[in-house]
């Protein structure tokens, strides 16, 4: 496909629904392959996050010990290219189930997220920010 603006924006919502498709799998290499190496994560509550390494640390417990199910963009996930950078935000809802048992969480928040253009033509997350509304049930 020849690069224009719209194949990037298809690109990059594509991006984002592998990261829904891989978190709704359990599969956290699949999650974590949507992400630049040096990206940084800025969720609320916690310092910034650096590097997939330190996402692995902090999320790979998560996909062992819950399962998360109905995500969805509840908004169209909106795009903007900059040249090889572009930015998105959405707001997304979501359930997580400990894989023990026990009641389901939801949760419905917003992200600001700044992807990057790799050299194969790819887009992959190099900054996030994102909050929740808080959990709803």
């Amino acid at each position: 496909m020849a690069r224009s603006i719209d194949s990037d924006v298809a690109q990059i919502r594509t991006m984002f629904n592998e990261y829904l498709d891989a978190m709704e799998a359990g599969d956290f290499e699949r999650w974590l392959s949507v992400w630049t190496e040096d990206c940084i994560q800025m969720a609320p509550d916690f310092p910034p996050r650096f590097g997939t390494e330190l996402l692995r640390t902090v999320y790979e417990p998560g996909f062992e010990l819950f399962t998360f199910s109905n995500l969805v963009y509840t908004d169209e996930v909106q795009v903007r290219i900059l040249g090889d950078w572009a930015y998105a935000h959405s707001t997304y809802t979501l359930d997580m189930t400990a894989n023990e048992g026990g009641e389901k969480t939801s949760f419905s928040g917003k992200f600001l997220d700044i992807v990057k253009r790799q050299e194969d033509g790819s887009w992959k997350i190099a900054i996030d920010c994102h909050n929740y509304n808080g959990p709803s049930g």
